[in-house]
C-alpha cells in the first residue's frame, strides 16, 4: 500500500504522471485528503443525495489557516513556499482539500472554473490566499476560497438549497 501526501507534483502535468504511475502499480493507494474524515461532512453528504436541502442554488467552501504568520512554514516545512518544491502557495495547498470533498459530497457533478485571483504577498513568491468561481454540476454556482493568512482561519462549507441551507462550521454541521 502506498500513502502519497499532496502535492502529487508541481503542475497538473507532473500529478498525471505521478497518477498513472501510482494506477499502474496496481497497489491500494490514498492521499493525505482529510476532510472527507469530518462527520459533519458525511452528515451534507447525507443530505444531498436524500435531496433534503431541494434543489442546490449555491455554495461557499473556505479553508482558512494562520500558517504563513504563525511560522509553520519553517524548517522542515519550508518546502511549501518554495515554487521549485511545491509548485502553488496557498490556493493550490488549500483549494486542493475543498475541491476533492466537493467532488465527494456530489459523485460525477462536474466543478468547471470560470474565474480564479490569488493573492500575492511582497515577501512570498507563491500566493498567500486565493478564490475562484465555479459552476458545480449543471447550474449551481459555487466559490471556493482559501488562505495561509488568515486569523482565525478554519473549514466553513456553506451549501444554499431550495428547501433548507446547511452550514459547516468548526467541524460541525
Amino acid at each position: 500500500p502506498l500513502f502519497v501526501e499532496k502535492p502529487l507534483g508541481r503542475n497538473a502535468a507532473e500529478a498525471r504522471r505521478i497518477a498513472a504511475v501510482i494506477d499502474n502499480a496496481g497497489i491500494p493507494f490514498a492521499t493525505g485528503f482529510f476532510l472527507l474524515c469530518l462527520p459533519a461532512l458525511r452528515q451534507v453528504r447525507d443530505l444531498l443525495r436524500d435531496g433534503r436541502l431541494g434543489e442546490l442554488v449555491s455554495v461557499h467552501a473556505g479553508f482558512t489557516h494562520t500558517g504563513l504568520p504563525s511560522g509553520a512554514f519553517a524548517g522542515e516545512t519550508a518546502w511549501m513556499l518554495d515554487p521549485d518544491r511545491a509548485g502553488f502557495g496557498a490556493f493550490g495547498d488549500l483549494g486542493t482539500h475543498l475541491l476533492d470533498a466537493l467532488g465527494w459530497l456530489r459523485p460525477g457533478a462536474e466543478l468547471t472554473l470560470h474565474s480564479a485571483c490569488l493573492t500575492s504577498a511582497a515577501d512570498q513568491a507563491l500566493d498567500v490566499a486565493g478564490s475562484a468561481l465555479l459552476t458545480w454540476g449543471e447550474s449551481v454556482l459555487c466559490t471556493v476560497s482559501t488562505s495561509w493568512v488568515s486569523r482565525p482561519g478554519g473549514l466553513s462549507i456553506r451549501l444554499e438549497g431550495t428547501v433548507a441551507t446547511a452550514v459547516v462550521e468548526g467541524g460541525r454541521l
